[in-house]
């Protein structure tokens, strides 16, 4: 069978501190049994980039089957949000907060796993956030946290619940790596 495409897997809230540790080379393995081809995983924080054994027509099943496997042999119940490199090639060219965003370790994306709530999206947009900026654009939200991610109300359990939908922060340099990642090759 040819293999498919490459893509970018992320795991929400792992390695922080806690119960949520997932080792990298333990994920790697889980990735490799579930039939994924060039597993490379990226820093400590739940990055993977792999080849999927077959085209990719919906992302939902191979989220929640590795979502499932990091729970069956890691015991780590967590979300995982798919992007395919043609995604994160638009992530970084929309780059919606360019003119505030001047360290990449202060400007975040965070990978929502489905469309967020319309009403959540306005009421992000009405929200009082200065000197922090945040832009919404499909199933991405973009975050510059002026003084940094800890000092910010714009935290992400306040965007989950205004959202409705499970997301996973990544730093700008983070987000620029995976790129090169996933669209080397």
């Amino acid at each position: 069978m040819p293999f498919g495409e490459r893509v970018v897997l992320l795991l929400r809230g792992v390695n922080m501190g806690g119960k949520m540790r997932v080792p990298m080379p333990a994920w790697r393995e889980t990735l490799v049994r579930l039939g994924y081809r060039d597993v490379q995983t990226y820093i400590n924080s739940g990055n993977a980039v792999v080849t999927l054994p077959g085209p990719l027509t919906d992302r939902t099943p191979i989220e929640s089957a590795v979502a499932a496997s990091l729970l069956a042999e890691l015991g780590v119940q967590t979300e995982v949000v798919l992007r395919t490199c043609e995604e994160v090639r638009a992530v970084l060219a929309a780059n919606p907060l360019a003119a505030y965003a001047t360290d990449g370790a202060r400007y975040y994306v965070g990978f929502l796993r489905h469309d967020p709530h319309s009403n959540g999206i306005a009421a992000l947009a009405e929200r009082e956030t200065a000197p922090d900026r945040i832009c919404v654009l499909g199933r991405e939200v973009y975050v510059w946290y002026a003084n940094g991610a800890h000092r910010s109300p714009l935290g992400i359990a306040l965007l989950e619940r205004t959202l409705r939908a499970p997301l996973t922060l990544r730093n700008w340099n983070t987000v620029r790596a995976l790129a090169a990642l996933v669209c080397s090759g």
